[in-house]
């Protein structure tokens, strides 16, 4: 072989390379991501599954010594397992439809967080005596912490965020705590804002935090932390108060909530790049509550009115550069994140007619399906993704769920 061919195979080679390291950065899936929300970035993005399927409803009973509902999000390990935490403060692991192993809090205390898990499946969760647990997979008890915090009614936790060796935490009352998957505080960080419900984080161990004075018209801020504990930046957002929390996707963080002026109210989505450079900032007529981004960049955001009187709500979708490609209204009050699938968004809402799960074509927002959940019992209206891309919601007052199933949602 010629050496010019041999440096053709090797140019050839190397090109590969760059691009399959390319692809991978841009449609990255970790399969041993267990946190909420999509991830890592909480994108709310499953775009990986293809299509969920969406068409019918269906109902499981579950087996389970415990049967009081859920009261935080389930969480999903690897298949077939999921994690909940119930009303009589259990952590139970199912194995599909049956409870297999359950750990008791003490006392009457229950789980006030959102769990998560690290990428060998121990779990990790905060309950209401505001102490830091760990479990194994198994549900044993690793460790209890006792968190370095003000003891308050008012308290609350943003929901747990776990990276390779590290779990963050952050509270209303300003705290942001590292904890090492042994238990030890490896950093902390005190603001005079209050943490928003849930943060963000990008493959290098830096997070995003959203910090608020849950106050309209202030000015709320955003904050890039290093895995070391330094404040990197931080962008004061003014007469903005952030509803939603931080959304990291491709060296992009997006934040929403509601802007200001003298005489009128309105919504504002912003978007920086990992240096606290903002890129784009757009208007919607609704604050925006929660954002969603796919893998091209689009970026979902559900708006509800902040008004007294009939409720309005509204999905605006932009696209990378921040310019509107649709909006539209609808008058239910959305209660989750908008799930992305290929071709769909959906969503939990409570309509005039109760609880329903909205589905919408992803290209221009038309609604093309509508379940009632009012003829199910009540449910915790935070839809989770299982990794074969079922969709499904848990009870709150028995311990049942929700499957969405079926022959995949193709109307259009």
């Amino acid at each position: 072989m010629s050496l010019i061919n041999i440096m053709k195979i090797k140019i050839i080679f190397l090109l590969s390379i760059i691009l399959l390291s390319s692809c991978s950065e841009d449609y990255e899936y970790n399969e041993n991501d267990f946190n909420l929300n999509g991830g890592i970035g909480r994108t709310n993005n499953f775009e990986h599954f293809g299509n969920t399927p969406l068409q019918l409803a269906v109902e499981n009973n579950l087996i389970s010594d415990d049967s009081s509902g859920v009261i935080q999000t389930a969480l999903r390990l690897k298949s077939p397992y999921w994690i909940v935490s119930t009303v009589n403060g259990n952590i139970i692991r199912l194995n599909n439809n049956t409870a297999d192993k359950y750990f008791k809090i003490d006392s009457s205390y229950v789980t006030a967080t959102g769990m998560t898990a690290d990428k060998n499946q121990n779990i990790y969760f905060i309950a209401s005596d505001d102490r830091f647990y760990a479990l194994s997979e198994n549900l044993e008890l690793k460790w209890i912490k006792d968190l370095p915090v003000r003891q308050s009614r008012a308290l609350t936790y943003s929901d747990l965020l776990a990276l390779d060796d590290c779990i963050y935490i952050g509270t209303n009352d300003g705290d942001i705590f590292k904890y090492d998957n042994e238990g030890n505080l490896k950093w902390s960080i005190k603001s005079s804002l209050a943490v928003v419900k849930s943060f963000s984080a990008d493959s290098s161990g830096n997070i995003y935090s959203a910090l608020t004075n849950n106050s309209f018209g202030a000015n709320d801020s955003l904050i890039c932390i290093d895995s070391g504990g330094n404040i990197l930046w931080g962008k004061e957002l003014t007469s903005t108060r952030i509803l939603s929390s931080s959304v990291y996707s491709k060296g992009r963080i997006y934040v929403s909530g509601s802007y200001d002026t003298e005489d009128d109210r309105f919504g504002k989505t912003y978007c920086f790049d990992r240096n606290g450079n903002e890129i784009w900032n757009s208007q919607s007529s609704l604050p925006g509550k929660n954002v969603s981004v796919d893998n091209m960049g689009n970026c979902y955001v559900a708006g509800i009115s902040s008004g007294v009187g009939e409720v309005k709500a509204g999905i605006f979708s932009f696209d990378k550069f921040g310019k509107e490609s649709w909006k539209l209204y609808f008058g239910a009050a959305p209660i989750s994140p908008l799930i992305i699938s290929e071709k769909y968004l959906s969503l939990t809402s409570f309509t005039g007619d109760g609880a329903a799960y909205l589905i919408f074509r992803k290209s221009d927002g038309l609604l093309v399906k509508n379940h009632s959940l009012s003829n199910f019992p009540p449910l915790y209206l935070q839809p989770v993704v299982a990794d074969d891309a079922t969709i499904k919601l848990f009870g709150s007052s028995k311990l049942t769920n929700i499957n969405f199933t079926q022959t995949s949602l193709n109307l259009f």
